[in-house]
């Protein structure tokens, strides 16, 4: 489960803990910006060195909020296109059917596919680059979807909350060449810890907007993060290339077990397909092995460590569901409303 994709270099991960402890003492959030600050943003600069400047918020639905604030300040317009899943905020819990205690906004609506709705009323289409499709097919639309912004001004903001330092090279802009405008950070960025960024070109984030935050410049995620930057950058231990190897085989091995559920994603992230009540019946299997998943899978160092012996349980596992050998004990998981609306893109 990796804490739903933020834990990234392990629970606990000693350099991390030690980062924060060191900064513990200190006291955790001042009155005035600190060097922290300034330290993680450069940090972040290398990753993603197509960025100039980072505000850090504290979780991604503040990033995203905040990209779309910078975005209508930059360019004077007032409409959102968005695809994928952008947080909770109020803005993108309105496209996502019945919306409960959000009022209509006229300012958001859906991307169309085909760009058809992109035009010089757009302040800024906002996308997850990548959810689980990663095809030939998906980044070829990725740079039409860049050209067709280019085309009217409007600017393009990746949500890489969750790709960002999971995907190749720490994130789907950085391995495919397609550079947003704006870009939204989170989960793995602090190991944890409570922390998000959105960073931009100087011209974009050194505009006219009002986004505040008590906690933003909170210095023990601030230290996380440095620590999470380096050791993946340093540590040979959390080799980044061998972590994409590893995930992969163990997705492309048990999709290879031949059981009714299968993962489809990328190295580091995917969801498991299959009826609700084989998936359902596959997570009871595994959790009274105590083995524990949910329907978003991701993949870590750690997890690497434990591959066979897994793959050995969910062999099992999948064989007695197969076998009709098993029944489930509890009635199927209610899905909320949202995590329909986004299987929905996720199948795509």
């Amino acid at each position: 489960m990796c804490g739903l994709g933020c834990n990234f270099v392990g629970y606990g991960n000693e350099k991390v803990a030690q980062a924060i402890i060191k900064n513990v003492y200190a006291g955790y959030s001042h009155s005035l910006p600190t060097v922290h600050e300034v330290e993680a943003a450069e940090k972040l600069k290398q990753l993603f060195p197509f960025v100039d400047l980072f505000k850090f918020t504290k979780t991604g639905t503040l990033a995203c909020d905040a990209a779309v604030r910078i975005a209508r300040a930059h360019t004077g317009r007032d409409l959102v296109l968005s695809e994928g899943y952008h947080g909770h905020g109020d803005d993108f819990v309105s496209m996502t059917p019945p919306a409960v205690g959000v009022p209509k906004r006229e300012w958001m609506a859906k991307l169309a596919h085909d760009f058809s709705n992109i035009d010089e009323t757009v302040a800024c289409v906002i996308v997850e680059p990548v959810i689980v499709d990663d095809s030939r097919e998906r980044i070829s639309w990725l740079n039409g979807l860049r050209k067709a912004c280019d085309r009217y001004g409007v600017l393009l903001v990746f949500d890489e909350v969750i790709t960002g330092f999971r995907y190749r090279k720490y994130g789907v802009c950085n391995n495919y060449g397609v550079l947003p405008d704006l870009i939204c950070l989170g989960k793995a960025m602090a190991n944890g810890m409570p922390l998000a960024a959105v960073g931009g070109k100087s011209h974009v984030m050194s505009g006219d907007y009002f986004i505040s935050s008590t906690y933003g410049g909170e210095i023990l995620s601030l230290a996380a993060c440095q620590a999470v930057c380096d050791i993946i950058m340093k540590d040979h231990d959390y080799d980044h290339n061998y972590l994409l190897r590893a995930g992969a085989d163990f997705r492309d091995r048990f999709n290879a077990l031949g059981g009714p559920v299968k993962i489809r994603g990328y190295e580091t992230r995917g969801v498991f397909e299959g009826s609700p009540e084989e998936i359902a019946l596959f997570f009871q299997e595994m959790g009274r092995a105590k083995v524990i998943f949910c329907k978003s899978w991701f993949f870590n160092w750690h997890l690497a460590k434990h591959t066979d012996e897994v793959l050995k349980i969910a062999d099992e596992a999948l064989l007695r569901i197969s076998k009709g050998s098993v029944q489930l004990k509890y009635p199927l998981p209610v899905v909320p409303f949202a995590a329909k609306e986004r299987e929905k893109d996720e199948r795509r």
